[in-house]
């Protein structure tokens, strides 16, 4: 997942630390930008694929957030102007995706389009820009916000207080199924010893190098003293 600690403070204000670097705000700009720049790091440059881009910098956070569409348990004692209890089963905004169902927030992506980051163009209140000058392929040509149009070809058109609060449930399954799954691997009790036997000479950086591994109980190494990797513990 790709995220930024977007906090735009400006130049006068960063200077309030010029004396002392602890009165310094923390944070610069980084969400208008910070797709634009995924992209051309990653896609353009052969780091990352299409999809992948898609899941770091949108299915993957909304996982996260327990708000990936499906069917959840309501955990918030306030949903839409309605009291739920907890035991009752909501349908939680959908997002992370385009599907039925799913919240219209959608972004138009011309992967091909390029742009020069500039604090003189960008839309964030700040007078300077950390990446400033950088040329970058991948534009959003369109954004649409519950369904409705909010930027086109640059132009953005916002209405202030449109926003809704998301509820994001507690427990979500990306995370909390691997940490099922780390808790069954550790409960397992695995008895280790350590090889008492022949250890392998290596030659090739250290002459005088010497590795002894450690194995599974039961597993004997073999008569050159060269221990099998994959019966390691570690």
């Amino acid at each position: 997942m790709v995220g930024t600690d977007n906090c735009t403070f400006k130049t006068e204000q960063k200077a309030l630390g010029k004396d002392d670097f602890r009165c310094i705000p923390n944070g610069v700009n980084g969400v208008e930008d910070r797709m634009s720049v995924v992209w051309e790091k990653g896609v353009t440059q052969g780091k990352l694929t299409p999809s992948q881009f898609v899941a770091a910098t949108s299915a993957n956070a909304a996982k996260i957030f327990n708000i990936y569409p499906r069917k959840v348990v309501c955990m918030c004692p306030l949903l839409h102007g309605v009291r739920r209890d907890s035991s009752l089963a909501c349908t939680n905004p959908g997002q992370g995706c385009i599907a039925a169902g799913s919240d219209a927030d959608i972004v138009v992506w011309n992967g091909d389009a390029t742009r020069t980051i500039s604090a003189q163009t960008h839309h964030q209140n700040v007078d300077f820009n950390i990446f400033e000058g950088m040329v970058v392929h991948g534009v959003p040509e369109v954004v649409i916000c519950q369904g409705q149009v909010v930027v086109d070809q640059g132009n953005v058109n916002v209405v202030r207080g449109s926003g809704r609060y998301i509820p994001c449930p507690t427990f979500p399954e990306m995370i909390y199924s691997l940490v099922r799954q780390r808790d069954q691997v550790g409960s397992y009790n695995t008895c280790m010893h350590i090889h008492l036997g022949a250890v392998a000479r290596v030659g090739i950086a250290y002459p005088c190098l010497h590795i002894c591994l450690i194995y599974i109980a039961d597993e004997p190494a073999k008569e050159s003293g060269e221990g099998a990797l994959h019966w390691a513990g570690y």
